[in-house]
């Protein structure tokens, strides 16, 4: 029996309007709405009412219309498979609310596109989306003409007036002011290249200048960049902040918020970037997720040459800026102010990226070194053209079949920038899928050639490093292909060189590639379905077809594969399945979840090629699953693959298909035992757990006629059960039926069924199978009662199974209208003929059903809006056995057992003023109730009227003006009846020992007893649970014990106690004491705790000696006889305690350090510090890891501790450790009241812990959310933690007054100011801050942009200082050397940092408090191989207690000051110490509210440091930057200027030997010019 509870629902449906004229005004809606609600709300059931209405303007052509429905008195089972059946009564129910009042009554309901319905607590929220627009043939008609009607006839109508509905607290829902920002990216592809960034955002500022101020005044544009993907497509991102956003606090009601602020986004882009008459653009996807107090949103375009809808004016306005190519710097185009909403932070990270590359091809596949030599030519030949922050790690070679391989690439890439919101991470995972495929494109495509994409990618940060993984599929004839890889791959064909495969492979591997992998094993289902027109084959046939192949093809198995069981399930008359257990060894599994999937393909493909190895011909095509899952649980992985076959399909199982025919030609007889019996490993023996099925079968029928009775449907389902029932198996039983009418032309028969004898998995992944053949059991049921034995079987719609606890909880959904092939036609016939020949039978007969060994589900009676008649019908569902007695005569009785009673009570107080705490009532329940009712004790051997106690009393506060008492007590070896029927005298018994008890804890000793009403009973074979709740109501027990006046005073003196507090309090605040609604006594929750199945004592049971029973109809009984019980088994395990102590709304937060101080000063060390696990007992437990503190919000802030407890004894079964839960919760009230109680003081009661775990560990989460006035005598640790807020306060206020700064900072405002401003920033030396409401000055830089306009900065003023706080500053260091022809080693580098470096600077030392100019270092100094020629040095330190601005945009001053402490740093590290220091470049610093980071980098160049350190210089020396004592640059100069100098000598002699050389040819010059002027002289004297 499943209990039933009754609570409420609160549903939001939105009614959108599309027109192509304008809409209307928001009053006409309203008023149209309330004149249909004035006369059409009293045809509303009693349950349904209207809470309220709201309008929204969505566009000129489109409003919107939400209906908030609150709906009563639903009952809602505790399972959640079964609450669906539940959820879609709501959703009708308020369709035809809806309907009743919006539509006319002839007409077809009109039906919502979406809805979502949620359990929060003890209501359902929901939220259903409508959407109508012109020509649709179901509309809300009677509303439509209303508003036609007031739009002829204008009156004019307050929309407070027409919209103002009684709202009922229960539509009351809490919002939180916030704001989202948005990021929106839109792609462009064309066939043509793509325009520069200049272009793109100098036509996106021209727009933005025109029309930002049609916008909203919530909707601001805070920036906007451009991304080139290709040379034909291109992004462009507009960060969008909205204000003002009433977000509501429940996750379905956030739907309704996200789509509103999906549609502000759209229509803002659609109104900077498309033209006003044009039709809006929308998103192909979009993300919205609720972080801290903000939105975070992303939205996802794609627009291609063709479009209809497409940003007409961005793209107008590009075509204009093409023609005249305006230069423009793109850093002005896309300079907007960005407000600090729209500043998040980031973390550096880096991604190792899988990409599978399968081809597939009718030819042989080449060898792996053929395709490893191919890939490395590439490689070696274009690996120059990636970028630098891209790397090709390794590429491995896998052979799939005779026709397909895999080259996966393992792809490095660093310098990512990934935001912390999970939504923004999207936008990230986009562009990292880019690059890489970019990046493969380069190297194994040609370069003119169009990208080839992937099929699917999936990206996952864990830790500090993303990881992807991305599959590729080509094929014959594809377009798209990497073509220089297959080109390259011929010519290595053609010139087959041999190359060793390890050769070809080996990459240089870093340290960022290298991911830890877990040896594991697989099991595999593979079921393979055989559908044909023919009677299915014996499974003696079957199996033995199967043995004979597995005999002569076992061999063919890869060593690691193994067959480990074969069998056969017979579906119908004409299907079969064959299913095959496989086990895979030698797996080596990723821990990476997204590296998990290339495993499980490999393990798919693996399992494939087996089972068509044995199953088919070796030359056919393979056959391939229809689906697949894998899921890895401990160290195995489960697999589960759904094959199916019909007839005239291409792949098939061919060998399998001719063994069965040749088998059934030569029908050898076969065991079939034999045939299946194969090897099972212990791998392959997956523990099963016997268990039932309840499912609920609902067959919908919908006809153009109107409906039948509840009666005749009822009759004609009672005479197809009575005739046919014996047909089902016994394994299934039908428990109940019930009639639902859903309108005037539908109806719904609700079958409730049970199934015996299931053995059920405990892998979720292998339950899949189970749940199969469930699902065809039940189809199977149902066509033998409903349908012709020889027409064919119709099946579901939708199925859902679900285990909870033993049983299996079921939902199916059948569907026929009128044409349908596959229906079920003995029902609809037997109805025909019921509907002529009208026998009056009251309803509750034909419902009425025989129920034997399994508990009858309880469905309690609901409620169905009936529109035409506006009344609530009652569906029946009474579980009255309809037995015909046979004859008496004398008959054995079912045997009886000896079993388990459990008993829990619960009292519940409601509607109280003032509430008592948990302290408060276990205080009155240790001094006024005897211990054996409040206290746990140990479980013996007790009679039935003497129950135990087996849980100290508990207190939970229920909401803000109630709470409960609950007890739980245990009755062992009680006789029960085996068959759960005939226990009622068993559960009268009990009833007298729950009366007993609750007069104990509630009555006066001396008073007559009260009878109390009767407990739930429900159960199972061995145990009988029963569930007793009192809900007190004044005036009942009249004369109240010690305990119950105890704690009806409590409030009364709280009361008192809490006024004269006020009275003398120095506040002039009044108080007003919360207030309840009052509900109606319908809305009432009843929560039954868990289910507890509980073994016998260890000692061998025997039962009570068998009696005479006397049960009607008058029968002898003879009792069986008495049986043996077992115990359960247990087993030695870990227990691991996990607390959390919550602090909120805090108007100061302590710091880290001063947290941990108090934690190490005032807390034992066996609390706060971690250390060695050994052998303890239950009660001593291990802290294994440090206290440590964590800031969850500006006003909160967490304390965490963490214990082991070792060699614990606990029953293997999980089912049975409530004892060990509630020893485990003793230690955990000991540990939380040593850490935050008086030792003096009496020990505080702390919440339960939650429990969960698996075989072998329990793991307890407490956590304690401090409340103030809980803890009576708080310790000092405590004391000292609530103090350090204000000490703190006392200290940053002297610090602030006291400080030397002559400048007034201003708070920061939201502004709006257009980027195209200048502004002139005034002297920071003159600068005074405006009033609150302007800003004055800007930051002393010059900001331009067109076109100009001068602010001048306003009178100087005296303002007040914005507030500071303590936080932390972390500081990471890295120094870049690049380009070097030697890389030194990770060890020489760090034996240089040992020993050339201060040890505050290299290693990781205890943060304590620290000034500004006194960093801790908080990791040792680390190396990183970046590529083949460089490598980077990083440190990282920490400095605490630092006082900042509240307001990250006034923190300047902080910067300056962090800047000194890292150019100290980078001094103390490469410059000597004696030399000037250097002034570096200026950190990057980003950060949150009490956080500022600063990443410093340093790419050293060469003569930048003229007097390095110690430390640089062998640095340098090992990097082959310097050699004898002297730097390269050095050596460029003195070499030249020696061979100079050895030269001169050389020149000297050579200038001599030219000059003698000189003065002879001189002298024999001139002698021969005189001979020749003596000579003619000589001539002229003849």
């Amino acid at each position: 029996m499943r209990q039933n509870r009754k609570i409420f629902a609160v549903v939001y449906s939105r009614l959108v309007f599309n027109s192509s004229s304008p809409g209307p005004s928001e009053s006409l809606v309203l008023y149209a709405s309330g004149t249909l609600l004035s006369s059409r709300r009293t045809n509303l059931s009693e349950s349904t009412e209207i809470l309220n209405i709201t309008y929204d303007y969505i566009s000129e052509a489109s409003y919107a219309i939400t209906f908030i429905f609150n709906v009563t008195n639903i009952s809602m089972p505790e399972s959640s498979v079964l609450m669906n059946d539940t959820y879609i009564q709501v959703k009708n129910s308020i369709n035809l609310a809806l309907n009743t009042l919006l539509n006319e009554r002839s007409a077809e309901l009109f039906e919502p596109q979406t809805s979502n319905f949620r359990m929060l607590e003890n209501q359902i929220e929901g939220n259903m989306q409508y959407s109508f627009q012109e020509g649709d043939a179901k509309t809300p008609i009677s509303f439509l003409n209303e508003l036609k009607t007031q739009t002829v006839s204008t009156t004019t109508v307050s929309p407070m007036t027409t919209s103002r509905l009684i709202v009922t607290s229960a539509a009351t829902h809490s919002k939180i002011p916030t704001s989202a920002v948005v990021y929106s990216r839109l792609v462009f592809k064309s066939s043509s290249p793509v325009p520069s960034e200049s272009l793109v955002l100098n036509a996106t500022n021209t727009l933005l200048k025109s029309r930002r101020a049609n916008l909203s005044n919530s909707t601001q544009v805070l920036n906007v960049t451009y991304e080139k993907i290709s040379e034909t497509s291109y992004a462009v991102i507009f960060t969008i902040s909205v204000s003002n956003i009433s977000m509501p606090e429940s996750p379905v009601l956030m739907n309704g918020t996200y789509t509103q602020l999906k549609n502000s986004v759209n229509i803002a882009l659609n109104t900077l970037l498309n033209e006003p008459s044009a039709e809006l653009f929308e998103p192909q996807s979009s993300d919205f997720r609720t972080s801290a107090n903000q939105v975070d949103g992303n939205m996802q375009y794609s627009f291609q040459e063709g479009d209809t809808k497409t940003p007409i004016s961005f793209l107008n306005e590009l075509k204009t800026q093409t023609v005249s190519t305006t230069t423009v710097s793109p850093m002005t185009t896309s300079r907007l102010i960005v407000t600090s909403a729209a500043t998040h932070s980031k973390i550096p990270t880096s991604a190792v990226v899988y990409s599978r590359l399968v081809f597939k091809s009718s030819s042989p596949v080449p060898s792996e070194s053929l395709v490893l030599n191919a890939t490395n030519t590439l490689l070696k030949s274009r690996r120059a053209n990636l970028s630098n922050s891209t790397q090709v790690l390794n590429v491995t070679y896998e052979k799939i079949s005779e026709t397909s391989y895999a080259v996966i690439f393992t792809i490095s890439v660093s310098n990512i920038s990934m935001p912390e919101s999970p939504v923004l991470m999207n936008g990230t995972y986009t562009q990292l899928k880019n690059s890489v495929n970019i990046a493969l494109n380069t190297l194994l495509n040609e370069p003119s050639a169009e990208l080839f994409e992937p099929q699917s990618s999936d990206f996952r940060t864990s830790a500090n490093q993303v990881d992807g993984n991305m599959q590729y599929s080509f094929q014959e004839g594809d377009a798209k292909t990497p073509i220089s890889f297959l080109n390259e791959l011929k010519t290595q064909t053609a010139s087959p060189t041999t190359v060793s495969p390890m050769t070809t492979s080996r990459l240089i591997v870093t340290s960022a590639a290298t991911h830890s992998k877990i040896p594991t094993s697989a099991v595999v289902y593979s079921r393979l379905v055989f559908k044909s027109s023919s009677p299915v084959p014996s499974e003696s046939l079957v199996l033995n077809a199967t043995n004979t192949l597995l005999k002569s093809r076992r061999a063919n198995l890869s060593n690691s594969t193994q067959v480990l069981n074969v069998t056969y399930e017979k579906i119908s008359e004409t299907s079969y399945a064959v299913i095959f257990t496989i086990s895979v060894s030698n797996i080596s599994m990723p821990e990476s979840p997204v590296l998990m999937n290339g495993t499980y393909t490999q393990l798919k493909n693996s399992v494939n090629i087996a089972l068509n190895t044995l199953l088919n011909e070796p030359s056919a095509e393979l056959f391939e699953p229809q689906s697949s899952d894998f899921r890895t649980s401990a160290n195995q992985v489960d697999g589960n693959m759904q094959y199916s076959f019909q007839e005239g399909d291409a792949k098939t199982p061919i060998s399998f298909l001719n063994e069965l025919k040749t088998q059934t030609a030569s029908p050898t007889t076969v065991s079939p035992m034999t045939t299946s019996n194969l090897p099972a490993t212990s791998a392959a023996t997956p523990s099963k757990i016997p268990t039932s099925a309840v499912v609920y079968s609902r067959l919908v029928f919908k006809s153009s006629s109107p409906v039948p009775s509840e009666s005749l449907v009822l009759n004609a389902t009672n005479t197809l059960l009575k005739s046919r029932r014996a047909n089902l198996s016994n394994s299934t039983q039908v428990l109940n039926v019930t009639y639902e009418k859903i309108s005037e032309t539908s109806y719904a028969i609700i079958f409730t069924i049970s199934v015996s004898n299931i053995s059920m998995p405990e892998s979720p992944v292998l339950m899949k199978g189970t749940y199969t053949q469930l699902k065809n059991s039940v189809n199977i049921a149902l066509n033998t009662l409903l349908n012709e034995p020889s027409a064919e079987l119709f099946e579901p719609q939708s199925s859902d199974f679900r285990t909870s606890a033993n049983q299996v909880d079921g939902n199916m959904q059948y569907s026929f209208q009128e044409g349908d092939a596959k229906t079920p036609m003995s029902f609809l016939n037997e109805l025909k003929t019921q509907s002529g020949n009208t026998p009056t039978m009251p309803p509750i007969a034909i419902t009425a059903l025989q129920s034997t060994t399994l508990p009858t589900p309880e469905i309690s009676t609901t409620s169905v809006l009936d529109r035409t008649t506006s009344t609530i019908m009652k569906i029946t569902t009474s579980p009255t056995p309809d037995i015909t007695a046979a004859p008496p005569q004398q008959i054995t009785a079912a045997p009886t057992l000896v079993g388990t009673v459990l008993i829990y009570i619960r009292l519940v107080f409601k509607n109280l003023t003032t509430l008592p705490s948990e302290a408060e009532v276990l205080n009155a329940a240790s001094a006024l109730l005897d211990s054996s009712v409040r206290m746990k004790r140990d479980v013996s051997t007790q009679k039935l009227n003497n129950p135990v106690s087996i849980q100290n009393v508990t207190y939970q506060k229920t909401g803000s003006n109630s709470y409960t008492i609950s007890f739980a007590f245990k009755i062992s070896n009680v006789n029960i009846s085996k068959n759960i029927e005939l226990r009622n005298e068993t559960y009268d018994a009990i009833q007298n020992t729950i009366n007993g008890l609750l007069n104990k804890i509630l009555n006066n000793p001396n008073a007559p007893p009260f009878v109390f009403q009767r407990a739930n009973y429900t159960g199972n074979d061995t145990v009988i649970q029963a569930n007793a709740e009192y809900v007190f109501v004044e005036g009942d027990i009249k004369t109240p014990s010690g305990f119950l006046k105890e704690i009806l005073n409590i409030p009364e003196r709280t009361t008192s106690t809490i006024m004269e507090i006020t009275t003398s309090s120095t506040l002039d605040i009044t108080t007003v004491p919360h207030q309840q609604n009052t509900i109606a006594p319908t809305l009432e929750i009843t929560a039954v705790p868990p289910q507890q199945i509980t073994a016998a004592p260890p000692q061998q049971i025997t039962a009570a000696p068998p009696q005479q029973i006397t049960a009607a109809p008058p029968q002898q009984i003879t009792a069986a006889p008495p049986q043996q019980i077992t115990v359960a088994p247990t087993l030695v395990g870990t227990v691991l305690i996990y607390i959390r102590l919550v602090f909120k709304n805090l108007t100061t937060l302590p710091s880290e350090a001063e947290v941990l101080n108090a934690a190490n000063t005032l807390l034992d060390s066996s609390v706060r510090m971690k250390r060695d696990v050994s052998t303890q007992k239950l009660n001593n437990p291990v802290s294994i890891q440090n206290v440590t503190y964590q800031k969850t919000s500006s006003n909160s802030y967490t304390i965490s501790f963490a214990f082991k407890i070792s060699n614990v004894n606990m029953s293997k079964n999980i089912e049975l450790r409530n004892e060990t839960y509630d020893a485990i919760q003793n230690t955990i009230n000991g540990l939380l009241n040593k850490i935050l109680n008086n030792p003096n003081a009496p020990p505080f009661v702390f919440q339960r812990a939650n429990y969960t775990g698996n075989d072998t560990v329990i793991q307890a989460n407490a956590e304690y959310v401090f409340v103030e006035g809980d803890i009576k005598t708080p310790s000092g640790f405590l004391k000292e933690i609530l103090n350090i807020p204000e000490r703190t306060t006392s200290t940053i206020m002297e610090i602030t007054t006291s400080s030397t700064l002559d400048i007034t900072t201003v708070p920061h405002q939201q502004n709006t100011i257009a980027p195209t401003l200048e502004i002139t920033a005034v002297p920071p030396q003159q600068i005074t801050a405006a009033p609150p409401q302007q800003i004055t000055a800007a930051p002393p830089q010059q900001i331009t942009a067109a076109p100009p306009q001068q602010i001048t900065a306003a009178p100087p003023q005296q303002i007040t200082v914005a507030p500071t706080l303590v936080g932390t500053v972390l500081i990471y260091i890295r120094l870049v050397f690049k380009n070097l022809t030697t890389l030194p080693s990770e060890a020489e580098v760090l034996n240089a940092a040992n020993t050339l470096l201060d040890s505050s600077v290299r290693m990781k030392r205890d943060v304590s408090t620290q000034k500004l100019n006194n960093p801790v270092s908080i990791q040792n100094v680390t190396y990183q191989k970046t590529s083949s020629n460089s490598y980077t040095i990083s440190f990282a330190f920490k400095i605490s207690n630092v006082n900042m601005s509240k307001n990250i945009e006034l923190r300047n001053e902080t910067y300056d000051a962090i800047q000194n402490t890292i150019n100290g740093l980078l001094n103390k590290i490469l410059n000597d110490p004696n030399a000037p220091p250097i002034v570096f470049q200026r950190a990057n610093y980003t950060g949150n509210d009490t956080v500022i980071q600063a990443n410093a980098e340093y790419v050293f160049v060469e003569g930048d440091i003229k007097t390095p350190s110690g430390f640089l210089k062998e640095i340098l020396k090992i990097s082959g930057l310097a050699g004898g004592g002297f730097p390269g640059w050095a050596l460029a100069i003195i070499i030249p200027c020696g061979i100079a100098i050895i030269l001169v000598p050389c020149w000297i002699i050579l200038c001599i030997m030219l000059s003698g050389c000189c003065g002879a040819i001189r002298r024999r010059w001139h002698r021969r010019r005189s001979y020749n002027v003596e000579y003619p002289i000589h001539n002229s004297l003849f």
